[in-house]
């Protein structure tokens, strides 16, 4: 199996969580919360009805974690360098498809979400995120719900192309993307000697 990266576990993870949550799983029933593209290749929603949709709509870089010097490895003889982990912040997108049917599937979107945000306001931070496939971990997370404005809302759904659903999106702070490749190892300078010459 194919080795999972930051960003996978991170948005699988807040799948995982939220499927702990009451009322958002059902032993009977396939998973209501689910990690998927909201809209198909052919510009179809993806979300099937009722089922709670967890999207990364952005990633951005915090600047002001972020180390200003390589990391060394050093032995008696030689050292090598790498460059410093970056610090991420997610912005994932947390959506509910009502069903084309039924007089209360709006209400019954708008209990779901709701249960979303009642699970993020008891749950907003955890340490050692790791998945049961994945040889990866994630050090710590910190979710925030983040708040658009109308305008904003407006071109976050027009750029994935499509028809607004009832959402929420929330930030996740301090994802780490750490390769810790170092390079080539180079001699250790153990000494600096200088010899002088007259000229003339």
């Amino acid at each position: 199996m194919a080795k999972e990266g930051a960003l996978q576990i991170a948005v699988k993870y807040i799948v995982q969580e939220l499927r702990k949550q009451d009322g958002l799983h059902d032993a009977a029933q396939p998973p209501l919360v689910a990690m998927k593209s909201f809209v198909n290749a052919k510009g179809e929603s993806n979300l099937n009805d009722g089922e709670v949709g967890v999207m990364l709509v952005s990633v951005e870089e915090e600047k002001n974690m972020k180390p200003q010097i390589q990391k060394e490895k050093r032995t008696d003889s030689s050292v090598s360098f790498a460059n410093p982990e970056i610090y991420l912040n997610l912005y994932i997108l947390i959506a509910v498809k009502p069903a084309d049917i039924g007089d209360d599937s709006y209400g019954i979107a708008l209990k779901r979400l709701s249960l979303v945000l009642e699970y993020f306001q008891a749950n907003s931070f955890f340490e050692n995120v790791t998945l049961p496939a994945s040889s990866e971990t994630i050090e710590k997370m910190m979710v925030d719900l983040f708040s658009l404005s109308f305008e904003q809302q407006n071109q976050l759904w027009a750029s994935l192309g499509a028809k607004y659903l009832p959402s929420v999106v929330y930030k996740i702070r301090l994802v780490v993307i750490d390769k810790d490749e170092f390079g080539t190892e180079q001699p250790v300078i153990k000494e600096i000697g200088a010899d002088l010459h007259r000229i003339n």
